[in-house]
């Protein structure tokens, strides 16, 4: 496994939703879903907006147009056209939403560095799986004998937050598959640590299934590409 180095590009809530609305996108699913009616109140805010975005040569001018600039196009384009979002947490990472489009992965979260900022990293789908992994997001020593192990009794609860799941007893990472369109969540996996023995969950509506450590990376490959996960052995 290649060790995944990746560069980060940081830009505010409100800059963020200028760039989607003026793509044609007034709403979406994620970290700053909520509109920022503090920040944007009048056509002055708008033009101080834009022009910290072309300090951050992430748009520039020509004539009576807007043009975003690369890499934030790409990344502009991941956000206007993703169906499914793979929201990530664990006890040594914050929250991140991850955004699938084709073969690309763009990961937006809190800056810990920059306040009031989002950090945005484009990835293909290889690197991210990769860079979970070089993260720890799963341990090493994952349990591979499915069947030898109780079962969680945990079941699918949508109305609860990633973050309050993986605050229970006993939960090592966390992460949940999002209908971007309805922000529904449809399937969660968990990594569940009990006396130093870590092992692998699939919440999917009623059922919660343990699977082998292995099968983390085919879960989040079938998620990536909007399949079901029907294949409980």
């Amino acid at each position: 496994m290649d060790y995944v180095t990746y560069e980060s590009y940081y830009i505010k809530d409100e800059e963020l939703h200028i760039l989607l609305a003026g793509s044609g996108k007034r709403s979406w699913y994620g970290l700053a879903q909520t509109e920022p009616h503090d920040q944007i109140k009048n056509l002055e805010d708008i033009h101080t907006i834009l022009a910290g975005l072309y300090q951050k040569e992430y748009i520039s001018f020509e004539k009576d147009k807007v043009v975003i600039l690369e890499p934030m196009y790409s990344m502009i384009q991941i956000l206007l056209y993703a169906k499914v979002c793979i929201n990530a947490r664990s006890d040594r990472n914050p929250m991140r939403c991850h955004y699938i489009y084709k073969d690309q992965v763009l990961f937006v979260e809190r800056s810990q560095r920059e306040q009031n900022m989002l950090r945005m990293t484009m990835l293909c789908c290889k690197e991210w799986l990769d860079l979970l992994f070089q993260e720890s997001y799963f341990p090493e020593n994952l349990w591979e004998r499915a069947g030898e192990i109780p079962s969680y009794g945990g079941v699918l609860e949508s109305e609860k937050t990633l973050l309050e799941c993986c605050m229970e007893s006993g939960f090592y990472s966390g992460f949940e598959k999002v209908d971007c369109n309805f922000a529904k969540v449809t399937d969660r996996l968990f990594v569940k640590e009990q006396d130093f023995v870590y092992t692998l969950y699939l919440q999917k509506q009623n059922l919660s299934i343990c699977r082998e450590g292995s099968c983390w990376r085919e879960i989040l490959q079938q998620w990536m590409n909007q399949e079901e996960c029907h294949d409980f052995s």
